[in-house]
């Protein structure tokens, strides 16, 4: 097995190649020969049995072996690194874990396959014995495991999901977790510290059961916008005993959020998402939360259903529900009213535009209509009474999903700024294929995430040549 102290080989190689080409220099001139330096990357496998750092000079690391930090021992990732996992291959965490990244300098956990796909490789576990992160009274971070400005992707080859903790509470933090098999978070706490996972992207990720992108028990989860992932159940978000708390939840694929317990469930945007016919598109709540300042709209077939038994009544107050109808909410809630085996959702007081304490609504039912060459977008507005939104309409021409750093376009380069309107016609980008999405923005200039992507295929016209 490799472990992390002899694990320097290759870099050895490019020593003796340079010592050998500035040798044979001269001839070198006079001849066609040519030497090329061994690739300059790190492998690693095996445990690692003392403080160990991952530097940026080392990078890229690929993992060869399964890599398990012992008790007692720290693994640092410094910011920049790239970590490459071989098929199957995991990083199980039973010591401290510190992969601190920065918003310029991301950690990247990947694939090392040169066509990286979906549980490429296993996962970083940490186990019951690893050290919890600590926060000081204001919740800042002082210590013990962390994933901060990382990006985990490709993972999840086993039953459970990429970034994955067994009685474990590391603070997952503004990471990237996309692309992954059998969800991209999964934390199966305990009675004792809450895991927290805040202010991360969580998209493109699947699970055959449930949480295609986090599946949660006993943790704190807030701040993280969750998009596009899939499952046969709660493709967004499964959440038992846990606080879920000023999320945006759109979407994903077979029920937004599953949500069980007596915990907080406040101050999420929960919009466009998708279910079979027949099952609840945004949220199912078992339990008793306190289930207020939400905004929920848009999702297929009912908003909200309530799985709890029928002497449950849940306190569902102070929802924005976009609509000021209260039989059109009525229409929008599944419960002991639709099925009498099932509780209530007491709903009134409801609000009139959505809350300005929870995340921006993204606009949905982006469409896209061609004409001589050019592509007309329109949207549905944010429903809202008072509140006024302005809209922002990104593009690209060279890959699907963000960021859009697309340019070229007559308008302007993207994102282009249109105010309050709900249509928008893009030109002058020639031929090939636009990807398009727009976002909302507030008064406060809060911006919302993406709407649904459109893929705009340019139709171009060439004059007719006749052949002699």
């Amino acid at each position: 097995m490799f472990t992390s102290n002899l694990t320097h080989i290759n870099r050895r190689g490019i020593s003796f190649l340079t010592m050998l080409t500035l040798l044979l220099m001269p001839l070198l001139s006079q001849s066609n020969l040519s030497v090329r330096a061994a690739p300059a990357y790190t492998e690693v496998g095996g445990p690692i049995m003392s403080d160990t750092t991952w530097t940026l000079t080392n990078s890229p690391y690929i993992v060869v072996a399964n890599v398990e930090v012992w008790q007692g021992v720290t693994l640092t990732v410094q910011p920049g690194v790239v970590v490459k996992f071989n098929k199957d291959k995991l990083l199980q965490v039973n010591g401290a874990l510190i992969a601190r990244g920065t918003a310029v300098s991301p950690i990247t956990f990947t694939s090392n396959q040169a066509s990286p796909t979906k549980g490429d490789w296993k996962n970083i576990e940490f186990s019951d014995g690893s050290v919890d992160a600590t926060f000081d009274g204001a919740g800042n971070y002082t210590g013990g495991s962390i994933l901060e400005y990382c990006v985990v992707e490709y993972g999840g080859s086993g039953v459970s999901g990429a970034a994955e903790t067994d009685q474990a509470s590391p603070l997952i933090d503004h990471c990237a977790v996309r692309n992954n098999q059998s969800s991209g978070i999964r934390g199966n706490g305990f009675l004792g510290p809450s895991m927290v996972i805040r202010n991360n992207t969580v998209s493109g990720n699947s699970a055959s059961g449930a949480g295609g992108g986090i599946y949660v028990t006993y943790s704190t989860v807030t701040g993280n916008i969750v998009s596009g992932n899939s499952a046969g159940s709660s493709g967004g978000i499964y959440a038992s005993l846990s606080s879920v708390i000023s999320n945006t939840i759109t979407a994903n694929r077979g029920l937004g959020v599953y949500f069980n317990g007596s915990n907080d469930f406040l101050y999420n945007t929960i919009v466009g998402n998708i279910a079979p016919t027949g099952t609840i598109g945004g949220v199912a709540i078992r339990g008793t939360p306190q289930f207020h300042h939400n905004n929920l709209y848009g999702n297929s077939n009912w908003d909200v259903g309530v799985m709890s038994p029928p002497d449950i009544n849940i306190s569902g107050t102070h929802n924005y529900w976009g609509t000021v109808a209260t039989e059109v909410i009525l229409a929008h809630v599944y419960d002991w009213y639709d099925d009498s085996s099932r509780g209530r959702l007491l709903f009134i007081p409801y609000i009139q535009d959505p809350d300005p304490n929870a995340p921006v609504p993204p606009p949905w039912n982006l469409r896209a209509n061609f004409a001589g060459g050019s592509v007309s977008l329109s949207w549905d507005a944010i429903p809202s009474t008072t509140t006024g939104y302005g809209y922002k309409v990104y593009y690209d021409t060279d890959t699907s999903g963000p960021p859009y750093h697309g340019a070229g376009a007559a308008q302007g380069d993207s994102p282009i700024d249109v105010g309050n309107a709900t249509q928008f016609t893009l030109s002058g980008l020639g031929g090939g294929g636009i990807y398009t999405a727009v976002t909302a923005y507030d008064t406060q200039g809060r911006e919302s995430w993406y709407s649904n992507e459109v893929m705009s295929l340019w139709r171009v016209y060439l004059p007719a040549v006749l052949k002699k």
